[in-house]
């Protein structure tokens, strides 16, 4: 088997394995509520602002590096510049 095409079929199990998750939580969470008695709209909107944080939280994470990644050329620059 070529590395590549290891590669991509790992890939599309790790998808696969996402995907999967992502429907037994929600099935998790419905039943939950369900059990629990809790109103579907009020835990759509527990979703939506977790999903909203969440959101948010990655968001914040990919300013940081592209804020770190620019730095870092910067400083990359300057040292060439130094050197001449």
């Amino acid at each position: 088997m070529e590395r590549n095409e290891a590669r991509r079929i790992a890939n599309t199990r790790l998808i696969r394995t996402v995907i999967l998750g992502a429907i037994a939580t929600a099935a998790g969470f419905y039943w939950l509520g369900q059990q629990y008695g809790i109103e579907p709209d009020v835990m759509r909107g527990y979703i939506l602002t977790t999903l909203l944080f969440v959101g948010l939280l990655a968001a914040l994470g990919l300013l940081g590096a592209g804020l770190l990644l620019l730095i870092k050329r910067f400083n990359r620059g300057r040292e060439k510049s130094d050197r001449l």
